[in-house]
């Protein structure tokens, strides 16, 4: 039985960063298309196609964006992390998409949850096991939308309370009525 010897080089070491590894379908260049196609360009100019060579399912695409998003949010906690030009430009480029100055949503600007508590009861039962990634998405959005958000739950919830309230009187009537009367 004949094994291979540790000292031959490995494909991947030999393999240029252009192209693909065996765990990525994305090439560096792919990814720097992806994110400029998705960096906000003048108001009137109409949003750009995805510039790839090659064909990638919907899936595909937002996964990669999903960790591109997650590596610049790395990459704007410490910029120690950025060890090369490609995790520079995705920092650059990625704070024109997700950073403070894109104006989108909040960002990884900080939220008090118990400010939200009619948001938070009502979601809590639904979401209980997801519960972090339901807060990330809310987090993304940005305050004024949960304040919104939170706000209709706590309508809801009052409009609730006198639904309830409508059923004891009616139930009180009930009970008062002469067929619910005990002295017979």
């Amino acid at each position: 039985m004949s094994r291979r010897s540790s000292t031959t080089p490995s494909k991947s070491a030999s393999r240029p960063k252009s192209t693909p590894s065996a765990f990525s379908f994305f090439t560096e260049k792919d990814e720097i298309d992806l994110l400029e196609s998705l960096a906000p360009t003048a108001a009137a100019a109409p949003p750009r196609a995805y510039p790839f060579r090659r064909q990638f399912t919907e899936s595909q695409i937002a996964n990669k964006t999903r960790r591109l998003r997650q590596n610049y949010y790395k990459f704007a906690r410490s910029e120690s992390f950025i060890k090369t030009p490609h995790h520079r430009r995705i920092y650059e480029i990625g704070n024109k998409i997700w950073g403070n100055a894109a104006g989108g949503g909040g960002g990884e600007e900080e939220i008090n949850w118990n400010d939200y508590p009619y948001l938070m009861n009502a979601v809590s039962g639904v979401f209980s096991g997801t519960m972090n990634l339901y807060k990330e998405g809310l987090k993304a959005l940005g305050k004024d939308i949960v304040k919104g958000l939170d706000n209709r739950w706590k309508e809801i919830a009052i409009e609730e309370a006198a639904l309830h309230a409508q059923k004891l009187d009616l139930y009180c009537k009930m009970f008062k009525s002469e067929g619910f009367n005990s002295n017979k």
